[in-house]
């Protein structure tokens, strides 16, 4: 979570390596098998809303996907927010594209893990802040991952799941996560459209 950039041997930066190309890939190898199955695809909340479809169009084209690669301005933050952006987007694409596989997508919450104290350094006073912000808004890992057990296996196909209390509380489906995005983004843009080429 919204690390320095480092650029990986297949030219992507390792965020959006770690958190969307990798699992995108798993997905497709297994998929011949996983015909009545299903894939959760771990999203976030704030994230996809801060990250207003942030590729160029020539990153799309070109596969690569480094901090130059987005629209907006390129911090590790904006990073952060794409990646989860692209994750609800490959949940939306992979449901229309009706694969005989159920798919949903999961914000998990605010979890008290050390993944946001280790995305500020350690010794500034937001690294504080941040441990105060968990206390009073955070959830433990185990409730987070109440999320992810719903969109696995009680959650509709295509739906969105989070936290009823948007950071923090039992498991909510709040919609189809084509809507989400829709929502998330403004109805001027073809989300169908974008969901295709970034899958493409």
């Amino acid at each position: 979570m919204a690390q320095p950039e480092e650029i990986t041997e297949d030219g992507h930066n390792k965020e959006m390596q770690v958190n969307v190309l990798s699992q995108f890939l798993l997905t497709a190898i297994l998929s011949k098998n996983m015909k009545g199955g299903r894939v959760v695809w771990l999203s976030s909340g704030p994230g996809i809303k801060l990250a207003p479809m942030n590729w160029k169009e020539e990153a799309l084209a070109e596969g690569k996907f480094t901090m130059e690669s987005l629209k907006t301005s390129s911090s590790v933050w904006n990073v952060y927010g794409a990646t989860k952006l692209a994750a609800l987007q490959l949940a939306a694409e992979f449901q229309r594209r009706n694969l005989g596989i159920e798919s949903t997508a999961v914000n998990p919450g605010f979890c008290t893990t050390d993944l946001q104290p280790r995305a500020v350094q350690k010794g500034q006073s937001s690294f504080l802040l941040m441990g105060l912000v968990q206390g009073a808004f955070g959830q433990s890992a185990e409730d987070g991952a109440l999320m992810e057990l719903s969109a696995s296996f009680s959650s509709p196909n295509g739906s969105f799941v989070e936290p009823a209390n948007l950071t923090r509380g039992a498991p909510k489906t709040v919609g189809n996560c084509g809507e989400i995005l829709r929502a998330a983004q403004g109805k001027k843009i073809d989300m169908n459209e974008e969901n295709r080429k970034l899958w493409d």
